[in-house]
């Protein structure tokens, strides 16, 4: 067989293959981008028991025994603090769930880091392994503060109950 013939097949073979191997992982991005946006788009309102807004959260597993996510000093800014609304409850801004847990690092102090502080550095800090009195998903895309202090206003009918 020629070498030139057998590399064109080649590539085409190669061809072919990276065109599959490409068209899957596309598919499964965009899977994954859907879920990934329907997590985002999540509006949880919540009631802590003392006031947490200016203190850096973390997430624990479900025993609240190990971090299993925490900021990058770059990805903590204002715009991540919560909104207030009315009664006490807050607006999340920074993507809590019910093992989140509190730091005493403010986010002035966290931005202010020139390292990253380690995942036993952030253990010492936690300060509130149940911060939480009461927290609410609310099931309807970008609503307004308005809309959303109707429905504490409402009890939540419109809620899950985390």
């Amino acid at each position: 067989m020629d070498k030139t013939i057998f590399h064109k097949e080649i590539r085409g073979v190669l061809s072919i293959m990276f065109l599959a191997l490409f068209s899957c992982c596309n598919g499964n991005k965009t899977l994954s981008t859907e879920r990934n946006s329907e997590a985002l788009h999540a509006v949880l309102i919540y009631k802590t028991a003392k006031d947490y807004s200016n203190n850096i959260p973390l997430m624990m597993n479900e025993d609240k025994t190990e971090i299993v996510s925490y900021p990058a000093i770059s990805d903590v800014s204002d715009k991540k603090k919560p909104q207030n609304l009315i009664d006490g409850y807050l607006l999340d801004n920074f993507g809590i769930c019910k093992n989140t847990v509190y730091t005493s690092y403010t986010f002035e102090d966290y931005k202010k880091l020139t390292k990253q502080p380690n995942i036993q550095e952030l253990k010492t800090k936690i300060i509130d392994f149940n911060p939480f009195v009461e927290i609410y998903k609310y099931n309807k895309v970008s609503p307004s503060i308005e809309i959303l202090n109707q429905e504490i206003s409402n009890n939540f009918i419109n809620c899950e109950k985390l």
